[in-house]
């Protein structure tokens, strides 16, 4: 049973730009979506604009009483919420996306940047890496989203507010695989300062349990619409972000208790 998964960073919200994100989405061949930097703000929402293509759209707990921007999480499959809630609750989704016959849970985050508080980011980090500790390796599980960091550097060019965090490399040392680089180059950025266009990888897909990734890619347009200025700094981006897209092969599943 295969399902394809993608991290989209959709800018502030999506602002005037949210009838072309969703139709975007529309075209980017994923069965489910992270959604960071996500707001449920504005005229029209774009959690009603997904809704209207026929997507089932899950926000972060914390949205409820909250107008910082957070992160969602769009099915094309149907979805129910997970159990699993961090302190910034705005800031980590927890879907059980239903694949055919089996379960993947699908955890969407949106890391603090570090700018200008980098305790917040670490504490983040570090909460994130105790939540999923202890995650069942019977149970295929993905976390994606924008990290606003990287475990290496790149592009030459350091950062230390972006690259070499060690929380970060924590959670790859705990169990998480980085299922992008599993599959696909793995210098590509997806995020490029817009003064210098230096370009970073800050936004993962990354998966633990029995799940395979197959193919991954760094998505910069679709049709002839940009998703991001790039290197080239193209005109009128709908984000500052590429898209990661993976598709990935689930294998057997066991039922467990998560809540226990």
């Amino acid at each position: 049973m295969n399902v394809v998964v993608a991290a989209w960073n959709v800018r502030h919200g999506g602002g005037r730009r949210r009838p072309r994100i969703a139709r975007a989405l529309s075209l980017l061949e994923a069965d489910v979506v992270v959604l960071p930097e996500w707001s449920p703000n504005g005229v029209p929402t774009l959690r009603g604009l997904l809704e209207d293509e026929g997507w089932h759209v899950l926000e972060a707990p914390g949205h409820v009483a909250s107008r910082h921007y957070g992160v969602a999480i769009a099915s094309r499959l149907p979805v129910r919420p997970g159990h699993l809630r961090a302190v910034d609750s705005t800031r980590l989704a927890h879907a059980v996306v239903e694949v055919g016959t089996r379960e993947l849970d699908v955890l969407g985050v949106y890391v603090p940047s570090g700018s200008p508080d980098m305790a917040r980011k670490r504490a983040f980090l570090e909460e994130l890496a105790e939540l999923t500790e202890c995650w069942p390796e019977t149970r295929p599980a993905v976390l994606a989203g924008d990290f606003n960091c990287d475990h290496r550097d790149a592009t030459g060019s350091r950062s230390p507010r972006l690259v070499g965090e060690p929380r970060f490399a924590a959670l790859l040392a705990a169990g998480w695989h980085d299922a992008h680089r599993q599959v696909a180059d793995p210098m590509t950025p997806t995020f490029w300062e817009p003064r210098t266009r230096v370009g970073f990888r800050i936004d993962h897909v990354l998966a633990r349990g029995p799940v395979q990734p197959l193919r991954s890619s760094t998505t910069t347009r679709v049709a002839e619409d940009h998703l991001v200025a790039g290197p080239d700094g193209a005109l009128e981006p709908m984000s500052d972000h590429a898209a990661i897209v993976t598709a990935f092969q689930l294998g057997r599943v066991e039922s467990v208790n998560l809540t226990a």
